[in-house]
Protein backbone atom coordinates (compact mmCIF):
# COMPACT_ATOMS: atom_id res chain seq x y z
CA UNK A 1 0.00 0.00 0.00
CA UNK A 2 1.04 3.66 -0.44
CA UNK A 3 0.35 6.80 1.20
CA UNK A 4 0.70 10.54 0.31
CA UNK A 5 1.94 13.43 2.29
CA UNK A 6 1.74 17.22 2.19
CA UNK A 7 4.85 18.92 2.79
CA UNK A 8 4.27 22.42 5.01
CA UNK A 9 4.61 25.92 3.14
CA UNK A 10 7.04 26.80 5.78
CA UNK A 11 9.28 23.07 4.17
CA UNK A 12 9.19 24.13 0.68
CA UNK A 13 5.67 22.71 -0.17
CA UNK A 14 4.89 20.12 -2.01
CA UNK A 15 4.22 16.25 -1.47
CA UNK A 16 5.62 12.95 -0.95
CA UNK A 17 4.87 9.12 -1.50
CA UNK A 18 5.35 6.14 0.31
CA UNK A 19 5.06 2.56 0.71
CA UNK A 20 4.65 0.28 3.38
CA UNK A 21 7.60 -2.26 3.40
CA UNK A 22 7.36 -6.01 3.88
CA UNK A 23 8.85 -7.71 6.84
CA UNK A 24 10.84 -9.74 4.35
CA UNK A 25 12.21 -6.39 3.28
CA UNK A 26 13.02 -4.88 6.39
CA UNK A 27 14.33 -8.01 7.58
CA UNK A 28 17.37 -7.59 4.24
CA UNK A 29 17.80 -4.33 4.90
CA UNK A 30 18.55 -5.07 8.81
CA UNK A 31 20.59 -8.72 7.50
CA UNK A 32 22.79 -6.55 5.35
CA UNK A 33 23.31 -3.92 8.38
CA UNK A 34 24.12 -6.59 10.77
CA UNK A 35 26.45 -8.49 8.02
CA UNK A 36 28.40 -5.00 6.90
CA UNK A 37 29.10 -4.49 10.96
CA UNK A 38 30.33 -7.71 11.69
CA UNK A 39 30.74 -8.64 15.71
CA UNK A 40 32.29 -4.50 16.35
CA UNK A 41 29.76 -2.85 18.59
CA UNK A 42 30.41 0.51 18.19
CA UNK A 43 29.93 -0.38 14.22
CA UNK A 44 26.70 -2.57 14.80
CA UNK A 45 25.13 0.79 16.37
CA UNK A 46 26.01 2.87 13.39
CA UNK A 47 24.52 -0.43 11.72
CA UNK A 48 20.77 -0.02 13.50
CA UNK A 49 21.06 3.58 11.94
CA UNK A 50 22.14 2.28 8.62
CA UNK A 51 18.94 -0.13 8.48
CA UNK A 52 16.72 2.83 9.72
CA UNK A 53 17.74 5.23 6.90
CA UNK A 54 17.66 2.31 4.43
CA UNK A 55 14.29 1.43 5.24
CA UNK A 56 12.78 5.31 4.68
CA UNK A 57 15.12 5.56 1.59
CA UNK A 58 13.34 1.77 0.34
CA UNK A 59 9.84 3.47 1.12
CA UNK A 60 10.06 6.54 -0.32
CA UNK A 61 8.32 6.65 -3.88
CA UNK A 62 8.35 10.49 -4.79
CA UNK A 63 9.11 13.56 -3.10
CA UNK A 64 7.76 17.05 -3.98
CA UNK A 65 6.36 15.05 -7.27
CA UNK A 66 9.48 13.67 -8.45
CA UNK A 67 10.25 9.70 -8.22
CA UNK A 68 13.44 9.32 -5.81
CA UNK A 69 16.35 7.84 -8.47
CA UNK A 70 19.75 8.71 -6.51
CA UNK A 71 18.41 8.08 -3.22
CA UNK A 72 21.78 8.58 -1.70
CA UNK A 73 21.97 12.22 -3.02
CA UNK A 74 18.59 12.87 -1.87
CA UNK A 75 18.97 11.79 1.58
CA UNK A 76 22.10 13.99 2.19
CA UNK A 77 20.02 16.82 0.47
CA UNK A 78 17.29 16.61 3.21
CA UNK A 79 16.72 19.49 6.30
CA UNK A 80 16.59 17.76 9.49
CA UNK A 81 13.13 18.56 9.44
CA UNK A 82 12.37 16.91 6.01
CA UNK A 83 13.61 13.70 8.29
CA UNK A 84 11.50 14.09 10.63
CA UNK A 85 8.32 14.27 8.51
CA UNK A 86 10.06 11.30 6.50
CA UNK A 87 10.58 9.23 10.14
CA UNK A 88 7.28 10.18 11.74
CA UNK A 89 5.73 9.26 7.90
CA UNK A 90 7.67 5.50 8.25
CA UNK A 91 6.65 4.80 11.71
CA UNK A 92 2.80 5.87 10.58
CA UNK A 93 2.50 3.19 8.32
CA UNK A 94 4.64 0.78 10.02
CA UNK A 95 3.54 0.72 13.31
CA UNK A 96 0.08 0.03 15.22
CA UNK A 97 -2.33 3.31 15.35
CA UNK A 98 -3.73 3.70 19.08
CA UNK A 99 -7.03 2.67 18.11
CA UNK A 100 -5.51 0.03 16.61
CA UNK A 101 -3.72 -1.25 19.81
CA UNK A 102 -7.00 -0.04 22.18
CA UNK A 103 -8.69 -2.66 19.92
CA UNK A 104 -6.21 -5.12 20.68
CA UNK A 105 -6.11 -4.60 24.23
CA UNK A 106 -9.52 -4.98 24.50
CA UNK A 107 -9.84 -8.57 22.63
CA UNK A 108 -7.69 -9.56 25.72
CA UNK A 109 -9.66 -12.57 27.02
CA UNK A 110 -8.47 -14.73 29.82
CA UNK A 111 -8.57 -18.55 29.37
CA UNK A 112 -10.05 -19.72 32.42
CA UNK A 113 -9.23 -23.62 33.74
CA UNK A 114 -7.73 -26.68 31.74
CA UNK A 115 -3.95 -25.25 32.58
CA UNK A 116 -4.67 -22.30 30.56
CA UNK A 117 -5.84 -24.42 27.43
CA UNK A 118 -9.24 -23.38 25.86
CA UNK A 119 -12.17 -25.50 26.80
Amino acid sequence: MEWTWKLPPSLGGGDFSMRELSVSEIEQIQDRAIMAAGGDERKLVQAGKAARQDSIVAAIVSWKGKPVDQAEVWWRGLATKELALLTRAFDKIHNLSKDEEAYFDASLEAIRGNGGRAA
